[in-house]
């Protein structure tokens, strides 16, 4: 959902518009037929080589006005039922509680309720027949039949409205009375210095008072924090992780993890789980103490044909959420969407990649029929644009089982494109996130750490000299997190001169390091050029080359995760062809590329007229 969007719903429902004792002015949800399908396991590097048979059931496209969206189910520990809470309507919205008695087989509307049900999400049963929504704060104790709404309160010091979004994580040892609620505030929400800031609070009587709101410092800059419990009686977090400055949309953000050991007081350093695009977190306890984590996928796909392509995943901890296996990521549902669409006009207009985003997960342990039910909300259907809406939104449910076991096979890497075109890929390709010439010294990209100007000079014959035996001997790619965009092949280019140093007993070095890729999928290089034109790095090793001092030579390197190829340059002589060479690396290790010294223990001076890095056909 457009950041935009929510905060107007947001602020509307803090005035009371949105409320949830208006009746219902549109139709309620109608669900199609389960239809059987079959849930891929893998990675786009080894290949989707193991699957499970599932079965899904989606909303109908012109139920509820066309506009069926935000599902969260919830389940009492003190029930049989499971609930479902959906948001309905279009103009006007509304929400439409259903209960399921067989294990979420089939629903019809919840019988407590009088037609006056929360329009929002969040849903939790607390049992006792305490059910809360998080969003608006809305309480019902009489089992959905009436409700009362608190409102979005308000941090007075930003005059932001904190929002919640996620259910309400129950204490299974306190008979449903001790909560623990998780909300998000903005500061300062439409300007560069925006911070999502999230924060907790406890009730220790069912949701009838809560504990002041207190920060969580580890959390900053996250949002959307989910929580479940573990194996172990700990507390895992999964939490939205804000990439990009975009107040337009939000689809850039990633997904981190946590745990608390003690009963979210303090939690350990968060972890990137996902990348670029991914969020909206669910978590669930399997008997056998496994965790599954479901979330969306509005951006982090390539395109398809043409199209825009998203998605709903999973992934499974065996160590109580410390550590994610992401190389068996399971694709619970994938679509695509048309780039142009036509609105109610018949004009062809651009769309958004949000528009036909996925919007939330909710995933559930159903222990009679041993399998897992995810709920979430999808616009794979979308046909036309309404203003700023893109109709129809449907929801939909997808039940599905996690593996005994993974078969183990690969896919072989596809083999390397020729070293002439790979070098041709290099020269003719634009360049993104770093476009460096030496005539004005500084990048066309912005760099975390500004140039030290003790370090750097532009000689008269416009070279720009870097001094490595200054402090600041490392120079940052400010976009770090459009690094987790760089996919496929990727090109440096580096027009190197290496001066003499009499007054420098150290070598003359210039070290490249990136680590890039998506956050499912990182690979990472370094590259070092000492004094005599010797090339060392990794995945290669050292390479014999020399070039005269004070002599100009041209650098260029090609990598290529899929064919797991490096190739290198010098002056247009391939000195390095290594297959298998492609180092990857853990989801959680952060994107960065910076060039300078590598160690405090090396320096002198290298001349640099151009430095050129980015992905290859993009």
């Amino acid at each position: 959902m457009p950041r935009r969007f929510f905060t107007l719903i947001v602020l509307l429902a803090a005035a009371g518009i949105l409320t949830a004792q208006e009746p219902p002015t549109a139709s309620g949800p109608q669900w199609g037929a389960w239809e059987p399908c079959t849930v891929l396991i893998g990675n786009e590097r080894d290949g989707f080589n193991d699957s499970v048979s599932a079965r899904r059931m989606m909303t109908l496209p012109d139920a509820g006005s066309g506009n069926c969206a935000l599902p969260f189910i919830a389940k009492a520990p003190d029930e049989e039922r499971y609930l479902l809470l959906l948001t309905c309507g279009y103009p006007k919205t509304a929400g439409h509680l259903l209960e399921s008695t067989d294990e979420c087989e089939s629903w019809h509307p919840h019988r407590e309720s009088n037609g006056n049900d929360p329009s929002g999400w969040g849903l939790s049963c607390c049992g006792n027949g305490v059910i809360l929504a998080s969003d608006g704060h809305y309480r019902s104790v009489d089992y959905g039949k009436t409700w009362a709404t608190y409102g979005f309160p308000k941090n007075p010091r930003f005059d932001a409205i904190i929002a919640g979004w996620d259910p309400v994580l129950v204490d299974p040892n306190s008979n449903c009375r001790h909560l623990y609620l998780t909300t998000h505030f903005g500061k300062n929400f439409f300007y560069m210095e925006h911070k999502q800031m999230p924060l907790i609070c406890e009730s220790f009587d069912a949701g009838a008072t809560w504990t002041p709101y207190r920060g969580i410092p580890e959390f900053e800059g996250c949002n959307e924090v989910a929580l479940a419990y573990n194996a172990k009686g700990e507390i895992v977090a999964a939490m939205r992780a804000t990439t990009l400055m975009a107040p337009v949309n939000d689809q850039f953000d990633h997904l981190r993890y946590s745990w608390s050991e003690d009963g979210g007081q303090t939690w350990q350093p968060p972890k990137v789980i996902a990348g670029n695009g991914r969020h909206h977190p669910s978590m669930a306890l399997l008997p056998d103490g496994r965790m599954v984590m479901t979330y969306v996928v509005r951006q982090g796909y390539p395109d398809e044909d043409g199209r825009y392509a998203y998605g709903v995943e999973a992934v499974v901890s065996g160590d109580g959420g410390h550590t994610w296996d992401t190389d068996h990521r399971y694709l619970l549902a994938h679509w695509t969407s048309d780039c142009m669409v036509t609105d109610e006009n018949g004009r062809k207009v651009q769309m958004e990649r949000y528009h036909a985003g996925p919007q939330c997960t909710s995933t559930h342990y159903l222990p009679e029929s041993k399998c897992l039910v995810t709920a979430y909300g999808t616009n794979q259907n979308l046909s036309r644009k309404v203003g700023n809406w893109g109709l129809p939104r449907q929801s939909a449910m997808v039940k599905w089982m996690v593996a005994d076991h993974y078969s183990g096979v690969k896919n072989a890497p596809p083999p390397p494109v020729p070293p002439e075109e790979a070098l041709q890929q290099v020269r003719a390709d634009r360049y993104w996130p770093v476009n460096y010439n030496a005539v004005t010294g500084l990048p066309d990209c912005g760099w975390r750490h500004g140039y030290p100007k003790q370090a750097l000079a532009i000689t008269p014959d416009g070279w720009l000299r870097i001094d490595h035996r200054a402090t600041e001997n490392c120079f940052s790619i400010r976009g770090i997190d459009q690094l987790e965009m760089c996919r496929g092949a990727m090109g440096l280019r580096l027009r190197l001169r290496l001066p003499e140093c009499a007054d420098n007993p150290r070598p003359n070095c210039l070290a490249i390091y990136a680590v890039v890729g998506d956050g499912q999928d990182k690979h990472s290089f370094w590259l070092k050029v000492s004094k005599d034109g010797g090339i060392s790095g990794e995945p290669f090793g050292d390479v014999a080359v020399r070039v005269p001092l004070d002599t100009p030579f041209l650098l260029e390197m090609h990598l290529d995760p899929a064919s797991r190829q490096v190739r290198v340059w010098k002056d247009g002589e391939l000195v390095v062809d290594l297959p298998d060479a492609v180092t990857f690396m853990a989801p959680e290790t952060p994107s960065v590329f910076y060039f300078g010294s590598y160690s405090p223990s090396v320096g002198g001076l290298i001349d640099v007229r151009e430095l050129k890095f980015g992905p290859l056909g993009q």
